[in-house]
């Protein structure tokens, strides 16, 4: 297990703004999503649903037809989201409401969700959901359910930047490739009790990032894999990349990191526990946790 040390920055701060919402109760939050311009989703546990709009911090709390903790969400538009959680919980917005879709059995756990454009004469969306045992296709467009696989593995994360071009990192030190066409397994170095928690990257020709156990951090595709050093032993639950340059990762210890392609910085922090889910919306990145946590950091402001 990674150190319990205290939260907060051990060192420089990142320049920026920073924004985020005081705890108000117990219930943890675990993903968030946005889409550019309109829409930042965080969920959590026991159901919970937040919207914030624009670049606005203003949090607006939605109604929820489930009191399953939620473990993922991904935005596509104003009008159309995702989000998953426990006992097969799988619901979707459609601009007005949340509401439940069957797709899994109610024992299902699902800890992840993607989307990917599929370009064609009429382009559609493709939902990949991940979690115990379980995957999950489903095309919003033509209203089916969705086709529901088993699987040997539990898929912890998804990322993908197109049909053609989707990972999923599975417990166990292992990662899944998707090429449009079949499905290859890469063992992950690490040993002991190494794992890892989060995947994340930011286009078809940059590496991918995975984030895990007692800050380590892998850096790689097809060809190999790179342990980058990550500056701390705080177990990293979340990570995403505008680019190979531009890396953010959350801690259990609190902490919102930026790796700039030479050193790490802290960014942001939370003195109520662990961060996990984060995410960029139009260069801004969310980030929530703990205790109800969000926090909101623009890089590009109060810069150096």
């Amino acid at each position: 297990m990674a150190p319990r040390s205290p939260p907060g920055p051990p060192g420089s701060m990142s320049p920026g703004r920073v924004e985020g919402t005081m705890p108000q109760n117990m219930i943890g939050v675990h993903g968030v999503s946005g889409a550019a311009d309109s829409l930042v989703v965080v969920v959590g546990d026991g159901g919970r649903i937040t919207h914030y709009y624009g670049d606005t911090y203003q949090a607006k709390k939605m109604e929820s037809p489930t009191a399953a903790n939620l473990y993922a969400v991904r935005v596509l538009s104003p009008r159309c989201a995702f989000a998953v959680g426990d006992h097969g919980a799988v619901l979707r917005w459609d601009g007005e409401r949340w509401s439940t879709i069957t797709m899994g059995a109610k024992d299902d756990e699902l800890f992840a969700v993607w989307s990917c454009r599929e370009e064609g004469v009429s382009p559609v969306d493709s939902i990949w959901i991940g979690g115990r045992d379980t995957l999950i296709v489903h095309y919003p467009a033509t209203g089916a359910e969705g086709t529901l696989m088993h699987t040997d593995a539990t898929l912890m994360g998804i990322w993908g930047s197109g049909p053609d071009n989707i990972w999923f990192l599975c417990a166990g030190r292992l990662a899944l490739h998707w090429d449009g066409i079949a499905c290859k397994a890469y063992d992950l170095p690490g040993e002991g009790d190494y794992d890892y928690s989060a995947i994340g990257g930011s286009g078809p020709e940059d590496p991918i990032w995975i984030a895990g156990r007692g800050g380590a951090l892998l850096c790689g595709d097809e060809s190999g894999w790179e342990m980058i050093d990550s500056g701390t032993d705080a177990t990293l639950l979340g990570v995403c990349a505008g680019g190979p340059e531009d890396v953010w990762v959350t801690t259990h210890t609190g902490q919102l990191r930026h790796f700039d392609g030479i050193g790490w910085r802290v960014a942001a922090f939370s003195p109520f526990g662990w961060l996990g889910g984060v995410c960029m919306v139009d260069g801004t990145v969310w980030c929530a946790g703990a205790k109800g946590v969000v926090l909101q950091h623009r890089p590009q402001e109060g810069g150096e």
